[in-house]
């Protein structure tokens, strides 16, 4: 049996694998506080990036960083919309509080639509865009007043539906004491946490009081209201003071349930360190929990995505001083790899640099006054096998290793799991066999030559390697031999 099945007593010695592929400096205020992928608006096969601050948008090039396009104003946040004027690019809504709410074309850049509503209150500092109720072909948004007063209490905040035909916009939801600022310095996600097949809504107030008196002052909330019904659906409360709990938001199946899980960060627990907790829909309880150590404050802004190129949803969690990526295999935060700073992240959808996974966007405050949007990649474990034949010699190749890491190499024949092991789900069935232990180069690669027995055609293999060093599964292989 694959020894991996065994416990094992092992010293992780993580190294950085996020490489940088481009930065795009400014001095802007707030340079970077929101990133959006928008689609390839030049056609020369990348994405972009738009990029908000204190004063300005701009759109950069996703290849090299260089401006496309730049509008001045004071543009809190961004969301993709429908193609709304039929160009066959996806169109963007631009939140303000001190502008309009508007729709602008990705291609031109051209404004399809305002939102005539009026300003105060910090009305329009974050918002999300929801199916067209109206029947006339553009969406429907939720929008953040943080700043509203209401029934004598100061600053309790709001959530307000806000329709396209110029019907008044509605209050769906309202802080509970004052002070509570909602959605100030959180954001909106979207899932149908209900099981009703109508995605809902939830949003945080990180800034609030939610205990008794001002030992409680920023402990926190999360909200999460129905898509059907716009009523509350579940309130979950920080725990103690300067917790700002729901200062990110997340929505991933965490636990492969096929069920949406919300995810929710925290940056100040444990001296500082911060983490993201998992919650599950059917009751809110709290399923897992990854905490950041050594006064990091993970949990500014979370990211889904398959960062190691394992096939399984990982996060990019940002924190105050680095940018991490935390292994959904594992459940383990990966090496400190990008400094970060307290700002936006943006996932590419497309593979920009071609090595096999989707890359992203970091903004980093490097504390002189300059601003970055860095492109990054994070190097993916990287299984391969060539000359996969019966009587030949299968040539297996990993890469993306650090030189001199242990490889563990196992192979299946009955399927590709996943199995628990003490590393985490690996993607094999039961029985696992063990192909070797290797030891990186000083390239990170391990070449191994294996034996096919000639009357192997036909037979169906997986296989699945696992770094010590990075704490990290390679990328599956399956095949069936020639």
């Amino acid at each position: 049996m694959f020894s991996l099945l065994a416990p094992l007593c092992l010293s992780f010695s993580p190294v950085p694998q996020i490489e940088e592929l481009w930065a795009h400096p400014s001095t802007d205020f707030m340079y970077g506080d929101f990133i959006l992928t928008l689609p390839d608006i030049n056609a020369d096969g990348y994405e972009e990036v738009l990029v908000t601050s204190d004063s300005s948008y701009e759109i950069l090039s996703g290849i090299d960083g260089s401006l496309l396009r730049s509008h001045i104003g004071r543009y809190t946040i961004a969301a993709l919309t429908e193609d709304l004027d039929a160009d066959g690019l996806r169109d963007y809504v631009l939140f303000s509080t001190i502008n309009q709410i508007s729709i602008l074309s990705s291609a031109t850049g051209q404004n399809l639509f305002t939102y005539n509503e009026p300003i105060g209150d910090l009305f329009g500092y974050n918002g999300i865009v929801i199916p067209d109720f109206t029947g006339d072909g553009l969406p429907e948004l939720l929008v953040s007043a943080p700043y509203e007063d209401w029934n004598g209490k100061n600053n309790l905040g709001a959530v307000y539906l806000v329709f396209s035909d110029q019907t008044p916009r509605q209050v769906v939801y309202r802080g509970k004491r004052a002070n509570d600022k909602v959605l100030i310095d959180s954001y909106f996600v979207s899932g149908d946490f209900d099981g009703d097949g109508v995605l809902d809504y939830a949003f945080g107030a990180p800034a609030a009081d939610t205990g008794s008196g001002n030992g409680y002052n920023s402990r926190g909330f999360v909200a999460v209201i129905s898509g059907s019904t716009f009523s509350e659906i579940v309130k979950l409360d920080g725990s103690w003071k300067g917790q700002q709990f729901g200062k990110s938001l997340a929505v991933s199946d965490w636990n492969g349930d096929g069920v949406a899980e919300l995810l929710i960060g925290a940056i100040e627990e444990y001296q500082d360190d911060g983490f993201v907790a998992v919650y599950e829909s059917s009751g809110w309880q709290e399923i897992d929990r990854i905490t950041g150590n050594n006064g990091k404050r993970i949990g500014t802004v979370i990211v889904p995505t398959d960062a190691t190129g394992d096939g399984n949803e990982d996060l990019l969690i940002s924190g105050s001083t680095y940018l991490f990526v935390a292994s959904h295999r594992t459940g383990a935060i990966l090496p400190d790899e990008a400094r970060a700073y307290d700002q936006g992240i943006a996932l590419a959808n497309t593979d920009l640099d071609g090595d096999g996974t989707n890359d992203f966007f970091g903004a980093q405050n490097m504390g002189t006054g300059t601003h970055y949007i860095r492109r990054y990649s994070y190097t993916p474990l990287a299984l391969s096998v060539t000359n996969f034949a019966a009587g030949a010699n299968a040539n297996i190749s990993i890469d993306g290793a650090s030189p001199g890491d242990k490889i563990y190499l196992g192979y299946s024949l009955t399927g590709g799991g996943p199995t628990s092991t003490v590393f985490g789900d690996v993607a094999l069935s039961s029985p696992i066999q063990l192909m070797g232990i290797f030891t990186a180069n000083n390239s990170g690669q391990v070449q191994h030559s294996a034996s096919i027995p000639a009357n192997a055609i036909g037979l169906n293999v997986w296989m699945h390697a696992y770094s010590t060093n990075r704490a990290l599964f390679s990328t599956l292989f399956s095949g069936t031999v020639g």
